[in-house]
C-alpha cells in the first residue's frame, strides 16, 4: 500500500506531549549533513489512545522516507530514490526517531524533505560566494499539532560566518530555539562565506523536478514528437505525390 506524501516531523509528533524535535545540519564545502532527532521522555504518552505513540514511532521506523520532498513516503523502496537512514530511539526514559542523510550539493539539500514541507517560504542565495539561507516564519508543525511544545535548529559550518540572528553560539555552531509562543515572529536568517561551485548553485536549477520522473518525461515526449513527424510526413507524401503527377503530366501536354 503507497502511503501519501506527508509533512514528516508533523506526522512523527501526530500524539506526542511534550515533545522535542532537534534537527542539526553540518556544512563542509558542498556537502550537507543533515539529521533530524524526534524525543518523548513522558513516558506516559506513549500508549495514549486507540492508535497510540508509540505504535506510530515503530511504524515509521519502517517506511522509506526519501530525501526529496517531491517524493512520495513509501512502505517499499523503490529503485532510484535515495532515502533517510531511520533509527529507531528505544530506551527505557525516551522513544522516538533519528533521521539522517549526506547531501552532496547545495540544489539536492534545497529539496530536503526534512526542510521543505516545514519552511515551504525558505529561500538559498549565492551571490559572489556568499551564501545566504532565509528561512521565512512558516514553521508548519506548530499551526498543526497542539502537542509539539519547541523545536532546536543547529547548523554546523566550517566556513566563516558573516552575519546570523541565531539566538545563541557555541563552539562555532549556531542555534535556534522555536517554541509556540516565538515561531510566529520568529526566523532563520544566516550568511556564510561558501564558494560554491557555479554549476551547483544555479537558481533554474532549484526548481527541476527530479531526475526519475523528469527522464521519463522525456522519453515519452520523444517518442510522441516522433510518431507526430511520421504522421506528417506521411500525410506530404500521400497529398503531394499526386499532386506533383498531375501538375507534372499537364505541363508535358
Amino acid at each position: 500500500m503507497k502511503v501519501k506524501k506527508i509533512v514528516l516531523l508533523a506526522f512523527l509528533l501526530m500524539f506526542i506531549v511534550g515533545c522535542e524535535a532537534i534537527y542539526t545540519v553540518e556544512i563542509d564545502g558542498n556537502i550537507f549533513k543533515e539529521s533530524l532527532e524526534v524525543n518523548n521522555r513522558n513516558k506516559d504518552s506513549w500508549h495514549v489512545g486507540e492508535f497510540s505513540y508509540e505504535e506510530e514511532i515503530r511504524m515509521n521506523a519502517e517506511l522509506f522516507i526519501p530525501i526529496d520532498n517531491r517524493y512520495d513516503v513509501e512502505e517499499d523502496e523503490v529503485e532510484g530514490v535515495d532515502y533517510h537512514n531511520v533509527e529507531l530511539i528505544d530506551n527505557a526514559d525516551n522513544l522516538g526517531l533519528r533521521l539522517s542523510h549526506p547531501f552532496n550539493n547545495v540544489n539536492e539539500y534545497y529539496h530536503s524533505t526534512l526542510i521543505r514541507n516545514h519552511w515551504v517560504s525558505l529561500r538559498f542565495t549565492d551571490k559572489d560566494g556568499k551564501f545566504k539561507v532565509v528561512s521565512g516564519n512558516d514553521n508548519r508543525a506548530f499551526e498543526m499539532y497542539s502537542h509539539l511544545t519547541n523545536v532546536t535548529v543547529r547548523l554546523i559550518s566550517k566556513h566563516k560566518i558573516i552575519e546570523h540572528n541565531a539566538d545563541m553560539e557555541e563552539n562555532g555552531m549556531l542555534i535556534w530555539h522555536f517554541t509556540r509562543q516565538n515561531y510566529q515572529n520568529k526566523e532563520i536568517n544566516v550568511e556564510l562565506d561558501i564558494p560554491f561551485e557555479e554549476s551547483k548553485t544555479d537558481a533554474e536549477s532549484l526548481n527541476e523536478e527530479p531526475t526519475l520522473e523528469k527522464e521519463d518525461w522525456w522519453e515519452l515526449s520523444g517518442s510522441v514528437l516522433m510518431t507526430v513527424y511520421l504522421v506528417i510526413i506521411a500525410i506530404v507524401i500521400i497529398v503531394g505525390l499526386p499532386f506533383i503527377y498531375f501538375k507534372v503530366k499537364n505541363s508535358n501536354r
